[in-house]
């Protein structure tokens, strides 16, 4: 990234999702990106890793994927990023997923908000903004602002 652009545009911030499901990567990218922050998408737990690594502000983690694929992510999170903020998302009834929260809070992730699918594009909103640093919450709400007209 040229070093000139990145100063420029410091309240955009990469946010990595993980998730399984391509319409569910699509439908969650559109919302990050359309509130002017910048995707990254993993639908497996080698490219969720390499995206890790590459230190995104958080991470919107699907709780339900093959081959322990969110597990074995979870433990990268502690391993790697311990403070790294993690919205949890997950088709699951809501107390299975506030469980999964629990657990993986004990387990030292730093889960700051848990949203059952599907979810609307505001509590997806909500959710980044409990992630990001206040600098980062500014630059949302503009984006959210796009959305009265549908309310």
């Amino acid at each position: 990234m040229n070093p000139a652009m990145k100063s420029e545009d410091t309240t955009v911030k990469n946010i990595l999702i993980i998730d399984d499901d391509p319409d569910s990567l699509l439908l969650v990218s559109t919302m990050i990106d359309y509130v002017g922050h910048r995707s990254v998408t993993a639908n497996n737990f080698d490219s969720a890793l390499a995206a890790l690594r590459d230190d995104p502000a958080a991470v919107v983690l699907d709780l339900i994927m093959p081959a322990q694929t969110s597990e074995r992510i979870i433990e990268e999170i502690i391993r790697l990023a311990p403070d790294m903020p993690v919205v949890l998302i997950s088709a699951s009834s809501d107390e299975r997923l506030a469980e999964r929260a629990d657990e993986c809070k004990r387990q030292g992730v730093n889960v700051v908000s848990t949203l059952r699918k599907p979810f609307w594009v505001d509590a997806m909103v909500t959710a980044l903004e409990q992630a990001l640093p206040p600098s980062s919450e500014q630059a949302l709400a503009p984006g959210l602002m796009r959305f009265a007209a549908i309310r």
